[in-house]
């Protein structure tokens, strides 16, 4: 290109190589600037399931904490929708006793299914929960805990 420069671009391809340059750098700032774009929205679509999985989390470990203070009941239930700020949630209990006949104490498996409508995530976490079986004035007593 110092061959254009000396004869003071006034060759017929002195004009085209330096088109060719400029044409070069924008392919290049246009390809920088898709691929900036691209990551931009894999961090944002991750950002979003990652929001997904920790509100599922804490609505899920906040009923099994509420069954097991005995504030819910441990029993099966339909899809219930989750209060707010919670919109677009829905939540489901499921109850199986586990029989043990000579144990002192019961318990049983509390399965949470926690859905989101809209973007259709689903997180289902379980635990046991026992009963304590004790008397008191002489009647038997079932209290729910640990």
């Amino acid at each position: 290109m110092t061959g254009c420069r000396e004869a003071g671009a006034s060759r017929p391809g002195c004009w085209g190589a330096v088109l060719l340059e400029v044409v070069l750098a924008l392919g290049l700032f246009a390809a920088a600037a898709l691929i900036t774009l691209v990551s931009l929205n894999a961090c944002v679509e991750a950002a979003r399931q990652v929001r997904l999985e920790a509100q599922a989390a804490d609505l899920a470990v906040t009923l099994l904490s509420e069954v097991r203070m005995g504030l819910v009941a441990l029993r099966d239930t339909e899809p219930e929708p989750c209060p707010e700020p919670y919109e677009g949630w829905t939540w489901r209990l499921r109850a199986a006793p586990i029989d043990e006949p000579d144990a002192p104490w019961r318990a049983s498996r509390a399965e949470v299914e926690v859905t989101h409508a809209e973007s259709g995530y689903t997180l289902r976490l379980a635990a046991l929960v026992a009963e304590e079986i004790g008397l008191q004035g002489g009647r038997p007593t079932v209290r729910a805990g640990w």
